[in-house]
């Protein structure tokens, strides 16, 4: 049932005009829609799945002519009438003259385009059905009139990591989730234009928001946001070393198309070889751990005494060679297990302090203390311009990261 007769009137008036006068229009933009079929391993095909209707561009290219239709005014006066309307659909600015008419013109019909959009993409042709327009009218009123708080989202993928879990809070309001089809697919079509890797999330970070229905454009405080999305890529980092990072970020409210998405950016496609065949898999153990873990990453995120080794661990993601990743783990191990200004023998000390702090039996100790003594001389050959073999380089740059992670992840739970 309408709260407001006259503007579902006039909105329905304007839509079914607008229709028609698009009906006309000469030629009309369609995009390439595809199906997609997924493997278990990451793998992808596409399929052509015919063409549809572009309705975004449709209505952009023909704006100008569709809010100049006579009843496009009746919805703006309608609106402006009504102040229950005008108060969330073109509101006055605050410190700013009254509006004028057309500032209150343009905010109206940013609602109104949605409407069609939102209709031609539903209906995917130009014909009017009353089922589809009363369904985005009621949207439209729940917009307009509910005084509830709302529940809004914000959608992060976090790159190259599969969840053997479908969906699972690891805090309050935080939670891990797989990527739907649709998701997976919007990201495919976004980017086969010429990316030599073309990506799709798997994996979700997914933070939930309270907003009070008086908030209409807002986005959430982006800095709490990213705060929970770095504690949690580098709560991932100590406990597994396989790549992950940050991808893309949006703002969700679902199923209310009137409140406007807002995009937060992204990280941009650092190191894809290092993706190709080196997943991080997501185990239900793993979870366990992530969720205990990420509240004490982001308390200790920006502690000074960490910030050294922290940035030099995800510095290392960034790095091609292993070389360079060797060193970085040791100006980590040797920011957390030396003193600013010590100048003595550096291998003997971190050695000593990275044994007696990780090991856990004499046996254990020993076995530390030999590979960071052996990595320390891998360092110095690397630093002075030595060749060092391939296997034995890798190797001890898994040894030195994994040493590195355990310290880390030690001192941050330890708070």
């Amino acid at each position: 049932m309408s709260r407001n007769d006259q503007f579902q009137q006039a909105c329905e008036a304007w839509l079914r005009a607008a229709l028609l006068f698009l009906q006309r229009v000469p030629s009309q933009p369609y995009y390439e829609d595809i199906d997609v079929t997924f493997d278990s391993e990451g793998r992808f095909a596409t399929h052509p799945a015919g063409q549809k209707i572009d309705a975004m561009r449709l209505v952009v290219n023909n704006d100008k002519m569709l809010f100049s239709l006579p009843e496009f005014e009746s919805v703006l006066d309608t609106v402006l009438r009504i102040p229950a309307l005008s108060a969330v659909l073109c509101p006055d600015r605050e410190g700013q003259p009254p509006n004028d008419r057309d500032y209150q013109h343009a905010m109206v019909a940013s609602y109104i385009s949605t409407l069609l959009v939102e209709y031609i993409s539903a209906k995917q042709d130009l014909a009017f059905t009353l089922p589809i327009f009363e369904y985005l009218y009621q949207k439209l009123e729940e917009y307009i009139y509910d005084s509830e708080p709302i529940t809004t989202k914000t959608i992060i993928h976090i790159r190259n990591l599969r969840s053997e879990v479908e969906n699972v809070s690891i805090g309050d309001q935080v939670f891990l989730r797989r990527a739907t089809y649709q998701e997976k697919k919007a990201a495919l079509m976004m980017s086969r234009s010429g990316l030599a890797f073309p990506i799709y999330p798997e994996t979700m970070l997914e933070i939930h928001h309270r907003l009070a229905p008086t908030v209409r454009l807002q986005a959430p405080e982006q800095q709490e946001v990213y705060e929970i999305a770095n504690a949690v890529i580098f709560a991932l980092r100590l406990i597994k070393s396989n790549p992950v990072e940050l991808s893309t970020y949006y703002w969700d409210a679902s199923d209310q198309p009137f409140r406007h998405k807002g995009g937060m950016g992204g990280s941009i496609f650092q190191m894809p070889h290092l993706y190709l065949d080196n997943p991080y898999i997501l185990t239900s153990d793993d979870v366990d751990a992530l969720a205990k873990l990420w509240p004490k990453a982001k308390k200790a995120y920006n502690k000074p005494e960490l910030a050294m080794a922290r940035t030099r661990l995800e510095g290392s993601y960034l790095r091609i060679t292993l070389d360079d990743m060797l060193i970085d783990y040791w100006i980590g191990l040797e920011a957390l297990f030396l003193p600013p200004d010590y100048t003595r023998e550096m291998a003997e000390a971190v050695a000593l302090a990275v044994s007696n702090y990780l090991g856990r039996t004499a046996e254990s100790r020993r076995s530390i203390y030999h590979q960071v003594i052996e990595s320390h001389k891998l360092r110095g050959k690397v630093v002075h311009g030595k060749q060092v073999e391939g296997n034995k380089l890798r190797e001890m740059y898994t040894k030195t990261g994994d040493l590195l992670r355990r310290s880390l992840r030690q001192r941050i739970e330890e708070g």
